[in-house]
Formats: C-alpha cells, structure tokens, sequence
C-alpha cells in the first residue's frame, strides 16, 4: 500500500545552513517534525535530524517535493548505538524524487535499522541514492524505480516497483556488502516489508579441514 504522511503537521523550520567552527561541512540541525515543499543539500552541507527533547521524541518529516543530495551532502539522523536514550526515531514521507550524488548519502548513526525509515507517497518516483558508508533503515516507494550505489553494506530493508544494487566497495570490517535483512523488522507492524519472518536460523559452516 502507499503509505501516507500523518495530517496536522506543521510547517517545517526554515533550513539555514550555518558554517561551524569543529567540522569542515556547513549543517543545520531539524529538532521536530514538519512540513517541506523540497530539501536540498548543496555540496558538503549537513542536515543532523536529532530531537530536543528529553525523553527524545520521534521527527516526522513531510517532503511534498523532491531530496537532492549533492555531492558530499549528507542526511544524518543522529544517536550512540549503544546508548538508546540518545535514539530520535525518524520516518520521512517522500513525495517527489530522491537524486543522489556522489556524497555519503543518508547516516544513521544510531546503527539501528527501525529508526529510520523513508516512505515515497508519490505515483511515479525514481530514487537514485548512492552512499559512502553502511546503511541502516527502510526503504519504502512502492510506486518508485530505486537505484542504490553503495561502498558499504546496507541493514534494513528495500521495497518498490523496481531495485537496483550496485555495491562497489567499503564496508563494515568482516561484514560482507550487499543488503541484509535485519531482524529488529520481522514484526510487520513495525516494518511493511512486504512479508513477515515465522522462523530465524543460522547454519554453521563446515569446520576447517572437514567435508
């Protein structure tokens, strides 16, 4: 189904990117949820996504039009993996088209797949999104053709009309690349994933020297 933004949000925060002092990139931080005609991030901008809040509450954001990421841009939904207090879950409903460029894409730092998830509401949508470093979250277009170029591995989950993975290199140390289905999403009321998990396994590999 072709999920739809909740209503009553309100209009977002104007984006102001502001140089700092620490980092090389310019950024502006969304602490709450909000309503945006289009966002995009020039080359080496950095839009943090992290609630204010205290217990930290979810962002929701409304994009009515088109993510543009370019070059070196980068979404980044902040927190410690370790530490879930520091957690701001984010779900972004998308209704035009996502262009990539050669950046580092979309940075969930938390490490957790169901803190981030990006639902296209469009009719006809083309995502092209190319990343530098791991991915961890949902990608959900139902009526998108989806293109991911990837230098690491991506946790979570892909669905739409059509999917394409290009995984060039990169990655976790050990982990292998391509796209790994993460456990935290078989309850399907947290991830519409299209089909739900009745039984999990691992089979050991054949020890050294055996058949």
């Amino acid at each position: 189904d072709i999920k739809t933004p909740p209503v009553g949000l309100p209009p977002g925060v104007p984006i102001v990117f502001a140089p700092t002092v620490l980092w090389p990139k310019v950024e502006f931080t969304i602490t709450q949820s909000g309503v945006y005609s289009n966002v995009t991030l020039a080359q080496g901008q950095l839009l943090r996504i992290e609630s204010n809040t205290l217990p930290k509450q979810p962002v929701t954001l409304y994009v009515t039009g088109d993510l543009n990421l370019q070059q070196d841009a980068e979404l980044r939904i902040e927190g410690d993996p370790f530490l879930m207090g520091t957690w701001t879950p984010v779900t972004i409903y998308l209704g035009g088209n996502l262009n990539g460029s050669n950046s580092n894409g979309i940075n969930n730092m938390t490490r957790k797949p169901v803190n981030f998830f990006l639902y296209g509401t469009g009719e006809d949508q083309d995502w092209q999104i190319k990343n530098g470093t791991d991915f961890f979250g949902v990608y959900y277009g139902r009526n998108a053709d989806i293109s991911i170029y990837a230098k690491g591995a991506i946790y979570g989950s892909v669905t739409g009309r059509s999917f394409e993975l290009d995984v060039a290199s990169g990655g976790a140390p050990g982990a292998y690349f391509g796209l790994h289905y993460d456990q935290s999403l078989a309850d399907p009321s947290v991830s519409p994933s299209g089909y739900a998990i009745k039984r999990w396994w691992e089979e050991a590999g054949s020890p050294v020297g055996g058949p």
